[in-house]
């Protein structure tokens, strides 16, 4: 019985310990949630997409609500126009990295190489509008050592988020799924920090998710979310 309780111990301490470190390993920071404040900051990932991402803004437009997109390089370089109309109409860009691959987590040389590759994208763009990349969401929201040597050294602040669900595979079927997963968390907590996700973006090859139904069901999230009594707002 001594034995038992001891390893049921020692398993307990290790499950915590291990979820101390994921914690710390992760853009997903509840903490970072500030009771009561009733404010939502909606962030995209992964785009722009042809299809997805200009009806996106279109839907924003509409509903009068600034959001926080977090745009690969890769695919700013494919939609340009884009990302120029993001930031004319007041969105927060976030640099996500060039390619969002694994191996960029673990490269620091890399990871830096990618980061000065984004920035010079956003810089080459022909808008007027502030554009300055203060904030980085490492790929697939991992903190490793070499993001966080790179954070640190350019004097970023992590894109995070309060709840995620891991929507980016999700086709309209799963709508409703994600939908009322993030009423239910943001109810809860009187509000914060959630992602959607424009493509499914996974080791630099697209995996074939249609996503156009993302946009029309943000904007039925937007009109509840007004309806509740919460306001949008940026990261600050």
């Amino acid at each position: 019985m001594k034995l038992f309780k001891w390893s049921f111990t020692c398993l307990a301490v290790l499950a915590a310990s291990l979820l101390c470190v994921l914690v710390s390993c992760t853009v997903l920071q509840p903490a970072k949630h500030q009771p009561g404040s009733k404010e939502i900051i909606l962030t995209i990932d992964d785009g722009p997409v042809l299809g997805v991402s200009d009806r996106m803004l279109e839907v924003l437009e509409r509903q009068n609500v600034k959001a926080v997109f977090c745009y690969i390089g890769e695919n700013m370089k494919k939609h340009p126009e884009i990302v120029t109309r993001a930031l004319d109409e007041g969105h927060l860009l976030v640099n996500h990295s060039m390619h969002h691959n694994t191996k960029t987590l673990s490269d620091y040389e890399q990871l830096k190489a990618e980061v000065a590759e984004v920035e010079e994208l956003i810089d080459a763009l022909p808008t007027k509008a502030s554009h300055n990349l203060e904030y980085f969401r490492p790929p697939f929201g991992f903190i490793t050592p070499a993001v966080r040597k790179v954070v640190e050294e350019k004097g970023l602040k992590y894109a995070y988020v309060t709840s995620y669900i891991h929507e980016a595979p999700y086709e309209e079927k799963q709508k409703e799924k994600t939908l009322n997963y993030y009423k239910k968390e943001l109810l809860k907590k009187g509000g914060g920090a959630i992602v959607f996700h424009e493509m499914r973006f996974r080791d630099g090859d697209p995996a074939i998710t249609d996503k156009r139904w993302l946009p029309d069901a943000v904007e039925e999230f937007i009109i509840w979310a007004k309806q509740e009594g919460f306001t949008f707002a940026l990261y600050k």
